[in-house]
């Protein structure tokens, strides 16, 4: 990581996996490299870590990690892909990382 590249905090939360439409890593691993294309570092937090955003990777449109984390996701931004889609719209698959990108970099303040 270069000196002085922005960076964001990210809780990242997997549903079970137990009807994917997506391959859900890839999709992360793929918009890792998004963020690293742009310069922007990602740092992956945890309880009791405050992330800048809460990102829910649901394999389907089921989006059960929504459900499971309702109270928690209150006080922070969170972004949900449910398969394919994001926030409830509907987006390929080869275009969620890019399309989660844009929606993560207007969501946080990168620092």
């Amino acid at each position: 990581m270069k000196q002085g590249s922005p960076i964001v905090k990210i809780r990242l939360q997997y549903c079970g996996g137990c009807n994917p439409e997506i391959d859900r890593g890839l999709v992360v691993k793929r918009l890792e490299d998004v963020m690293h294309s742009e310069g922007i570092h990602i740092q992956y937090v945890s309880d009791p870590e405050t992330p800048d955003v809460m990102l829910l990777i649901n394999g389907c449109a089921h989006a059960c990690k929504e459900e499971e984390l309702k109270k928690i996701l209150e006080p922070f931004p969170s972004i949900s892909v449910q398969g394919k889609r994001l926030q409830h719209k509907p987006v390929p698959e080869d275009k969620l990382p890019n399309v989660l990108f844009k929606q993560i970099r207007s969501t946080v303040q990168f620092r």
